[in-house]
C-alpha cells in the first residue's frame, strides 16, 4: 500500500466478473486508481506494447489455447518489458492429493487438476518459445493446517471439487 508509485498505471484483469470483484473488495482501503478490466488472456484487448509488465499468477494452466495466451502477452508487453509467471510444481499439495487419493480412489480428487497443463516442471520450456530470457526463482514453503474445514473448502474449491465434494461428500471428507 505504502510503496505503489502513483505515477504507475495499474490493470487489474481476470476472466472472471466474480475474481474482479474480489480484488476490487480486497483493495477498497487502497487509495489508488486501478483500473479493472474482465480480459480473456487468449484476445487481450490493448494495443501492441502497451504494457511494461505483465504478471499472471497461477491462471496460465486454466486458458484452453496457452499458446494463443503467450502469443497475445509477447504482443501487448513492450519490448523491454517483463512478464512475471506463477506456477506451482506437479508435486505441489502431494500430501493433501494423496489424502484425497486413499479417500476415495476412483473421484478424480487426487491430482492438481489443469496445473499440469503449466507447471514449474514443465513451464520454462513453454515460455522460451515467446520470450528470450526466461529465468526460473524457486520459493519454497510449506502450509501446515490442524482443522479439516481449510483443507475440505479448498479441495471443494478446485475445478474437480467443485463437482464432488458437496452435500454429503463434503461431510464425509471433513470427517475423513
Amino acid at each position: 500500500r505504502d510503496n505503489i508509485d502513483k505515477n504507475l498505471d495499474v490493470t487489474l484483469s481476470d476472466f472472471s466478473k466474480s475474481m474482479l470483484r474480489i480484488a476490487k473488495e480486497k483493495l477498497k482501503n487502497i487509495e489508488y486508481g486501478f483500473k479493472y478490466e474482465e480480459i480473456n488472456a487468449e484476445n487481450i484487448p490493448f494495443k501492441d506494447e502497451s504494457f511494461d509488465i505483465i504478471i499472471a499468477q497461477h491462471m496460465l494452466y486454466f486458458v484452453p489455447d496457452i499458446e494463443k495466451a503467450l502469443n497475445e502477452i509477447q504482443r501487448v508487453l513492450k519490448k523491454n518489458g517483463v512478464f512475471y509467471v506463477t506456477a506451482n510444481s506437479c508435486e505441489s499439495m502431494k500430501e493433501l492429493n494423496k489424502l484425497a487419493e486413499k479417500f476415495s480412489p476412483n473421484l478424480g480428487l487426487d491430482t492438481n487438476g489443469y496445473s499440469d497443463r503449466f507447471d514449474l516442471e514443465h513451464g520454462k520450456g513453454i515460455l522460451e518459445k515467446y520470450f528470450s530470457s526466461v529465468d526460473v526463482a524457486i520459493l519454497d514453503g510449506k502450509i501446515i493446517v490442524d482443522d479439516a474445514k481449510p483443507v475440505v473448502s479448498y479441495k471443494a474449491s478446485t475445478i474437480q471439487g467443485s463437482s464432488i465434494l458437496v452435500g454429503e461428500k463434503k461431510k464425509e471428507f471433513t470427517k475423513y
